[in-house]
């Protein structure tokens, strides 16, 4: 009986995995790999803006959630507010990538980056923190641009 739950387990696993990605090259891999990289390290020194605009532009404009911490917006109008409401409680803020972060390239447009960060910041009125985060975007490209499709941040002090 074991034997046979853990085949239908399997079977189901591989009926539900995602057809193969179009075939690219190492260097088509390797580009996109060198732009989302580019893109992350521009995206998060972006928030030492503090600006809402700024960072929103890095969204795609009609389907996009975001869960940061326990902040959670599932549509446009939820992320609008989700950011203002962080920005605006930060008098100060700098995040740096850490090494070893990875982009998996899923086709020419799309592509998952995970990596961890250092971020210190200060609140409004508050005392400065030091976290470490870990971000996980799915990125989508359209217009020539990458656009945060989905994303996760989560992290701890450090």
């Amino acid at each position: 009986m074991k034997v046979f739950a853990a085949v239908a387990c399997l079977m189901l696993v591989t009926a539900c995995q995602a057809p193969p990605p179009p075939e690219m090259t190492e260097a088509e891999i390797a580009q996109i790999e060198t732009e989302v990289m580019e893109w992350m390290g521009s995206h998060v020194r972006d928030y030492a803006e503090l600006n809402p605009e700024l960072l929103l532009g890095a969204w795609n404009a009609e389907d996009c959630s975001s869960t940061r911490f326990a902040d959670r917006s599932t549509n446009r109008q939820e992320l609008e507010a989700q950011v203002r409401r962080v920005l605006g409680g930060w008098a100060s803020v700098n995040i740096e990538l850490l090494p070893g972060s990875v982009v998996d390239v899923i086709s020419p447009s799309m592509a998952v980056f995970q990596g961890t960060g250092r971020q210190e910041y200060t609140p409004q009125g508050g005392q400065p923190g030091l976290y470490r985060v870990h971000f996980t975007y799915f990125l989508e490209k359209n217009t020539g641009d990458w656009k945060i499709r989905r994303n996760h941040v989560s992290g701890g002090v450090w």
